[in-house]
């Protein structure tokens, strides 16, 4: 729930024109970007997948996409190669093969398809167990102008440098407006008796912390097979009311 919302709210944070065009690299059975589609309707998605040996699981994420009523803001390709020269994309949600190289490759891909001010979501970062994922990232800083503004218990939210200040401001400002999230800025916040208040950054770069809110928001659900469904989040495009849901298979 907290990264489906905040997901959605980097949509509203990058401004201009409500229709944002979307790279999701790892694809499985669509449930990222079917809550994208079903809650910002100005939306549109271009899926990466090769799903191999897994073309049962890629048969149900269209049979799902179709039954959503999403099919026609959302396209599936195969390899990075297969996406038509010169597509840019506001945001891309990475969630690939789950190694050191293969991070590295996608970042790369995502760093040349993203327009100026756009976002990268990384998932699984940190993971205990894809220690490469978290590899991966540091590579890319360091060899590149990226910086993290902002990162939850599951993922990394990534920008250019001249665009990650303007983030981390637009994230901290609206705290209190979000459901499923609590923004913290260091862990003072979490406790105004910590000695810890100093900035939390990483790389020269300020960095939130999103959190699990401290009282339960408002309903998301969401499905493996593709379904989700988000009540309350209030910003540009979104539907408020959600209720479509497909019967697990």
């Amino acid at each position: 729930m907290r990264d489906a919302e905040l997901s959605l709210r980097v949509l509203d944070a990058l401004g201009g024109a409500p229709e944002k065009l979307i790279l999701e690299i790892g694809v499985w059975k669509g449930g990222w970007s079917s809550v994208i589609l079903m809650n910002n309707r100005f939306t549109r998605v271009t899926g990466i997948d090769p799903y191999p040996d897994f073309e049962d699981v890629k048969l149900q994420c269209g049979v799902s996409f179709e039954k959503l009523g999403l099919s026609a803001r959302y396209e599936l390709f195969s390899e990075q190669a297969e996406v038509p020269a010169g597509a840019m994309f506001d945001l891309v949600h990475i969630d690939g093969l789950h190694t050191e190289k293969q991070v590295l490759k996608d970042l790369g891909f995502a760093a040349q398809r993203l327009r100026g001010g756009g976002v990268i979501i990384v998932d699984d970062f940190m993971s205990l167990w894809f220690p490469g994922i978290t590899s991966a990232v540091f590579q890319f800083m360091l060899s590149t102008e990226f910086r993290i503004f902002m990162v939850s218990g599951s993922k990394a939210y990534i920008a250019r440098a001249e665009s990650s200040t303007g983030l981390w401001d637009w994230f901290l400002n609206r705290k209190q407006d979000f459901e499923h999230t609590q923004i913290y800025e260091n862990l003072s916040d979490t406790d105004t008796n910590s000695p810890y208040v100093q900035e939390t950054d990483i790389l020269g770069q300020p960095c939130l912390i999103a959190g699990q809110p401290k009282k339960p928001g408002v309903s998301l659900k969401t499905g493996s097979w593709g379904a989700a469904v988000l009540r309350g989040i209030v910003g540009q495009g979104f539907l408020l009311d959600v209720s479509r849901k497909l019967r697990r298979q």
